[in-house]
């Protein structure tokens, strides 16, 4: 009893005891560190460690998503860079193939004149001219096909994007809602408490 009230304090602080032992010539010098409790507070502490364990296993996992939304975000702007750079070289090439194919346009113009004087040169003419319309053609359904492409991937992403906005949305309020109820398990412990020492 003269121990205890030396070493009185609030619940859940802690103290240190220093003890002594002695063996033959020897003494033993060492400090134990010991919780401030009674029985019933450590019992509700361990009512709520299932909780605590619960509210850190969530944080954990919300650090992670953070996470790997950022390697996302990450990947996101590397990937936007290679379509930006394969545009850019899809636009060169576009542009020099419109300029190869109004040099061909002129070669037909200079082919036509001289269909008058030859009409099997008219001939080798119409065939050079459908076979440009054609790579025209099929220039533009490439275009349109990574147009389409870009337009998938963009609306996955945004897709991706509203799903892992979901799922943090998601955690956080759980998260908030385990800490209210070890809030109100406090609250009901310490109203407990404080019944008991009145």
């Amino acid at each position: 009893s003269t121990l205890r009230s030396r070493i009185l304090g609030s619940q859940g602080s802690y103290v240190t005891l220093g003890f002594r032992r002695r063996e033959g010539p020897e003494t033993t010098y060492y400090d134990v560190p010991l919780m401030r409790g009674s029985p019933e507070y450590f019992d509700s502490l361990k009512a709520t460690q299932p909780l605590q364990d619960e509210i850190e296993r969530l944080r954990r996992h919300n650090a992670h998503l953070e996470a790997q939304r950022l390697q996302d975000a990450a990947e996101l702007q590397r990937f936007r860079g290679h379509m930006e750079a394969q545009r850019e070289e899809f636009d060169r090439k576009f542009l020099a193939m419109d300029d190869s194919l109004a040099r061909r346009d002129e070669e037909i113009l200079r082919l036509k004149q001289e269909l008058h004087a030859l009409a099997d040169s008219k001939r080798d003419a119409d065939g050079a001219k459908t076979e440009l319309w054609q790579l025209k053609e099929t220039i533009q359904d490439d275009q349109r096909r990574a147009e389409e492409k870009e337009n998938l991937r963009l609306h996955y992403i945004e897709d991706l994007k509203h799903k892992m906005e979901d799922e943090r949305q998601r955690m956080e309020a759980h998260i908030r809602k385990l800490e209210q109820e070890v809030r109100a398990e406090r609250r009901v412990r310490d109203e407990a408490e404080a019944r008991e020492t009145r």
